[in-house]
């Protein structure tokens, strides 16, 4: 029996083992920062041991063929790709070109490491230009002959020769490549505006180049001309300026069609600066100047604008490092919710009438853009869009007869009005717009006259910005994004579709060759930066993502891969050590909302150990901060290094590259509408990677990241999730900051006046408060002990709840409704304490005056009874004048309450709107 208990016990216990749980070690939490790892990878460190390799092409003429430079450890290499023939070969022989360098500048050069800036090709492909040693140089490719020119004029920041002589050899590199493509990237800029210019207004005049009659407006035939003087403007006839038309007489220093001055960024000296300022040049006004004129191509015509700062307020900054002393200055800054604010006037002029006549305003302080001459005579075109900027239209005026016509407009109640200019298609006679009506932003095709044709692209992805147009062919090329199955949602690329919404083309999809001639896909896809060729037969493009090093290559007309030309080579820099960064994609604290971030480790990553994470946030709108392109080096690469998790995420709200909704989430409420997203992203990576330590989070970020930073541990809850922040130039009350930002992306609302809303107003002014009402007690009664409690615990329930736990919710709606009864029930027997203390205090006074005028009576003679008669004809006397006073005073202040009342409408901003912006 004994036996066969021992026989069926063994199993029991070893059952009994097995289900035991084991009771898991703490993970060793990291301590300590490593800073000679963080040091060894600096960026200096990381530029030696590699090179990305990322293609601009420079289009030689008008063909396909092109020219591009790169850096490799072999040095920079110069190449001229023909895509037609699938070549790709040196632009020029670099060692002839240092050898001529060399004995032209008498200086010993190398062909690796020769750096030449503002390279050009001329348009032939046969000369090549440049700029070495501060003189131009051309050098002719075939012969191999270099002629040396005049010294370079000096573009944009140039270096001392003593910064120059401080810098090392990668410092100077760097410098000149990031200046050479800044000025490649100005040049296609201007050429690319000045084709649009030509394309949306071929009929439009530029301005004349500067001359010493520059101040001359003049028209296309040369007749007349527009001048400002004196902040009023003036027509005149070619050689006949002493009989100038003088079309305006309202001009002041703050009222100008000159230029303007004293605006942000632009400061003037305040005080006794500005009696020392006295002895400068004499100022713009008594001086003719150009006005921001545009004449139509027939002469009969032209538009103008005004600026109108007057009454904006001014800001005042020191200038610390001022010699010999400390001096102030002082611009004009309007902020948010202001009444006197930076404006704008529209006028036209009928040149045969010699009149100037203002566009007529729809909304409150409406401004004006895509002003431009239409395609018949005297058509005037324009968008207007509100103070608000939630609603815009699109607009035509005769300017011969001023019969004005809407042709459709665009509004929003809850979000502010994103647009892009109108693109007139002449050969079609229909222009195209771009709107976000449907949620996301499309292109939308309409007839000149304003009617609806169909929607060029749809659906739920983003089409973002206009390419090309061909009219011609009626095809549309443009860049977007969302689009690709798979990719992340902010990957970018080149499109082309037919007017009619048909033949949409992805026209360089995500590969990459994995040798010579075969390309593969990338998974995940990449973020392109692609140039349409010429005859539009060709794109090239660069395409990296945070964790996949740049490759170029060029595709077809169909986007088909074409040929190779660069491939980042990261072997040597991960021989030091050096690891990807890692993407990821979690939900928002709705649940339903895709967020895309990055993750950076430390390099002696240890998946045991327990790493404290940090943040690095930007909260937008315009941008939430989180990079989607390649970067061998990074600030929060290097901060991981010291021992920490670092990651970028993004939050509703914070990117205009993703839905409308999306974007507009913290639209009347830029608080801290993205710590909540943050806050719910750190706890779904926590959940999946045990090295993360929940119990030490970190936030960090400059200006609006420095707001919401200061606001992760100030502001409850999110103070109790987060431990710590480094917050540095933190604008943390956006009614302070400047007014065209922030009532943009926070939002203005306009409501009735009352004579509350005024009083509050005038507080505000006298307390430097801007665009919201701040509460507080002032000097005000401080209400009984009991009451401020019951009104700390209702604050404290309001703060501290769950509002997504629906429990939570029902029980603070409870205690609410008691506290709240509590607390009436206090302020009525407070009142009824109040009435009974009042009625005591006046039967007491009536008791004491009787009891007083009884004794005055019967203690005094009849000298001081005179006396008695005298003062109380002095005090009826004094009670009537009084009584009149108060009387005209009421009736003053009556009137003024019928002014106030009055008027109809009052722009005011909501609760503080601290966010980003700098």
């Amino acid at each position: 029996m004994t036996r066969i208990r021992y026989e069926f016990a063994r199993p029991v216990l070893l059952v009994l083992a097995l289900a035991t749980p084991t009771i898991a070690a703490e993970p060793e939490k990291v301590a300590g920062a490593n800073y000679p790892l963080a040091q060894k990878f600096s960026r200096e460190f990381v530029a030696r041991n590699v090179h990305e390799s990322t293609v601009t092409p420079q289009w030689i003429g008008k063909t396909d063929q092109f020219w591009y430079q790169t850096r490799t450890s072999e040095g920079t290499t110069y190449w001229r790709v023909d895509p037609a023939k699938k070549t790709r070969e040196a632009l020029f022989d670099a060692g002839k070109l240092a050898a001529a360098l060399s004995e032209s500048t008498k200086k010993p050069l190398d062909a690796a490491t020769v750096s030449l800036s503002r390279v050009s090709v001329a348009e032939d492909g046969k000369k090549l230009k440049f700029v070495f040693d501060e003189y131009q140089y051309e050098y002719d490719i075939a012969a191999g002959t270099l002629t040396k020119g005049a010294k370079a004029p000096r573009t944009g920041f140039q270096p001392t020769p003593e910064t120059l002589a401080r810098m090392t050899e990668e410092q100077r590199r760097q410098f000149e490549e990031i200046r050479d493509r800044d000025q490649r990237r100005e040049d296609q800029q201007d050429q690319q505006q000045q084709q649009q210019q030509q394309q949306q207004q071929g009929n439009q005049t530029p301005p004349p180049a500067t001359t010493p009659t520059g101040y001359k407006a003049v028209s296309p035939d040369k007749k007349k001309y527009v001048y400002a003087y004196k902040h009023n403007l003036y027509l005149a006839d070619e050689g006949a300026e002493d009989k100038a038309v003088q079309l305006s007489k309202d001009g002041e220093e703050e009222y100008t069609f000159g230029p303007q001055r004293g605006m942000f960024g632009r400061g003037r000296l305040a005080g006794a600066a500005a009696t020392a300022a006295a002895t400068s040049p004499p100022p713009t006004e008594d001086r003719k100047t150009r006005p921001n004129v545009t004449w139509a191509a027939d002469s009969k015509a032209f538009f103008v604008s005004r600026a109108d700062s007057r009454g904006v307020q001014e800001l005042y900054l020191v200038d610390s490092i001022a010699s010999p002393r400390p001096k102030l200055e002082q611009y004009k800054y309007p902020m948010p919710g202001e009444e006197k604010v930076r404006k704008q006037e529209l006028f036209y002029c009928d040149v045969a009438k010699k009149a100037l006549t203002p566009v007529k305003p729809k909304w409150k302080d409406e401004r004006y853009t895509g002003v431009v001459w239409g395609k018949a005579a005297g058509e005037l075109r324009f968008i207007r869009r509100d103070r608000l900027q939630r609603n815009m239209a699109v607009c035509t005026i005769d300017v011969t007869t001023g019969a004005e016509k809407c042709l459709f407009v665009e509004s929003f109640e809850a979000a502010f009005l994103d647009s892009q200019p109108v693109r007139y298609v002449e050969e079609t006679d229909e222009l195209i717009w771009w709107s976000e009506r449907s949620g996301w932003g499309h292109f939308y095709l309409y007839g000149r006259d304003g009617t609806l044709k169909n929607a060029i692209t749809s659906g739920s992805w983003r089409a973002s910005r206009i390419v090309e147009v061909d009219g011609k062919n009626k095809q549309l090329y443009f860049v977007g994004n969302a689009r690709e199955p798979g990719e992340n949602i902010y990957y970018t690329h080149l499109y082309r579709v037919r007017f009619d919404g048909t033949g949409l083309t992805v026209l360089d999809p995500s590969v990459e060759y994995v040798n010579e001639t075969n390309p593969s896909r990338v998974r995940g896809g990449l973020n392109h930066q692609s140039y349409l060729s010429p005859s539009k037969k060709f794109v090239v493009t660069s395409a990296s993502a945070v964790d996949h090093a740049p490759v170029a290559l060029v595709y077809d007309e169909a986007g088909t891969p074409v040929m190779p030309l660069e491939r980042s080579d990261l072997g040597q820099l991960r021989a030091t050590g050096w690891q990807m960064p890692e993407t990821f994609v979690v939900k928002a604290a709705d649940g339903v909302t895709d967020l895309y971030g990055n993750l950076w480790k430390p390099f002696d990553f240890d998946p045991k150990k327990s790493y404290p994470i940090i943040a690095n946030v930007y909260p937008g709108p315009q941008t939430e901060g989180v990079v989607h392109r390649f970067s061998a080096h990074s600030q929060t690469m290097q901060l991981a290094q010291l021992g920490f998790i670092v990651i970028q995420v993004g939050h509703r709200g914070g990117s205009p590259e993703r839905s409308k909704a999306y974007h507009s989430f913290g639209y009347f409420n830029l608080r801290d509408y993205g710590l909540v997203d943050k806050k719910a992203a750190i706890e779904q990576l926590a959940a999946r990677h045990s090295y993360i330590d929940l119990t030490r989070v970190g936030i960090y970020g400059h200006s609006g990241g420095g707001f919401m930073s200061a606001a992760a541990v100030l502001e409850p809850p999110y103070n109790e999730f987060f431990k710590a922040a480094v917050a540095s130039a933190g604008n943390h009350d956006n009614n302070i900051y400047n007014d065209n930002w922030s009532e943009r992306y926070h939002g203005l609302k306009e409501v009735a006046a009352t004579d509350e809303k005024k009083d509050v107003a005038a507080t505000n002014s006298a307390t430097g408060a801007s665009g919201t009402t701040r509460t507080g007690r002032g000097g005000g009664r401080r209400p009984p002990p009991e009451e401020e409690a019951i009104e700390a615990e209702i604050e404290a329930l309001l703060t501290g709840f769950d509002p997504d736990d629906k429990e939570s919710v029902e029980e603070v709606e409870k205690k609410l409704t008691e506290l709240k009864k509590q607390l009436a029930e206090l302020k009525k027997d407070t009142g009824k304490k109040d009435e009974t203390k009042t009625d005591a205090k006046q039967t007491d006074d009536k008791k004491t005056n009787a009891e007083a005028a009884k004794k005055e009576t019967t203690g005094t003679g009849k000298q001081d009874a005179k006396k008695d008669n005298a003062k109380a004809d002095d005090n009826k006397k004094t009670g009537t004048e009084t009584t009149k006073k108060e009387t005209a005073e009421t009736g003053k202040h009556d009137a003024k309450k019928d002014d106030a009342k009055a008027d109809d409408k009052k722009i005011e901003g909501k609760e503080p709107s601290p966010s980003p912006g700098t």
